[in-house]
């Protein structure tokens, strides 16, 4: 099978001119990568496995002890010394450099903490594919 690249994703995405089999591919392509990694951190953080792979192959945490999985997760983030949240990383490094202050007691860099390390490609292509995968149900 034929699997677009993410930037032939956004390309089709982005082309007016795109034809619908390359837009249908696109899409495909989104909602299999969504599919992947939904309860990606659930299942982290639970001991289910890494993203986009359970521990019994081909059966998803969705179908087979998604509750045991969600409770075991509460009880290992209940011992995590640190949470912080990608969608508010400033706050969150701030929080963690007071909180793990260095031994040396020089502060951090702000630019190794707060640099954006993987900026996205395009911001028109993501709030493309996040309006898609809306519209599907995601």
């Amino acid at each position: 099978r034929n699997v677009m690249k993410p930037y032939q994703v956004c390309n089709a995405l982005m082309n007016p001119n795109a034809t619908k089999a390359n837009l249908d591919k696109a899409h495909e392509a989104v909602e299999r990568y969504a599919s992947c990694v939904k309860g990606c951190q659930t299942r982290m953080s639970s001991g289910g496995g890494s993203c986009g792979h359970w521990k019994e192959p081909g059966v998803p945490p969705e179908e087979k002890g998604k509750q045991e999985m969600i409770d075991r997760g509460i009880e290992k983030i209940k011992n995590f010394a640190f949470v912080g949240l990608t969608e508010r990383w400033a706050e969150s490094m701030c929080m963690w450099r007071r909180q793990f202050q260095r031994k040396t007691g020089h502060p951090y860099l702000v630019e190794y903490t707060l640099h954006n390390n993987r900026p996205g490609l395009n911001k028109k292509c993501e709030d493309y594919i996040v309006e898609h995968l809306n519209n599907v149900g995601f």
